[in-house]
């Protein structure tokens, strides 16, 4: 089991906000006040789409960027493999 402590409670709930605003965005509505309601307390401003850019920068610095290259390249070395594989069987 994982515990946050500190920011890392603020980051965890940013990051939880930004995946229901995402689903805010697509439709889906909950009880209680929506977290496009939540964020713009929190100081944010905007549309919901803008809020949600912003979210995402924000997300950026706080996972980290993704090297996309990196798991470009995994992705096909493990689709040869699998490749091969399926070639031997046959």
């Amino acid at each position: 089991m994982t515990t946050l402590v500190g920011n890392q409670i603020d980051s965890a709930r940013l990051l939880v906000l930004r995946q229901a605003l995402k689903l805010e965005i697509r439709g889906l509505t909950r009880r209680g006040p929506s977290a496009y309601s939540v964020l713009k307390k929190m100081g944010f401003s905007g549309t919901r789409p803008s809020i949600l850019q912003q979210l995402d920068a924000l997300r950026d610095e706080i996972v980290g960027a993704i090297d996309t290259t990196q798991q470009l390249d995994a992705f096909k070395q493990r689709m040869a493999e699998q490749g091969e594989a399926e070639y031997e069987r046959n």
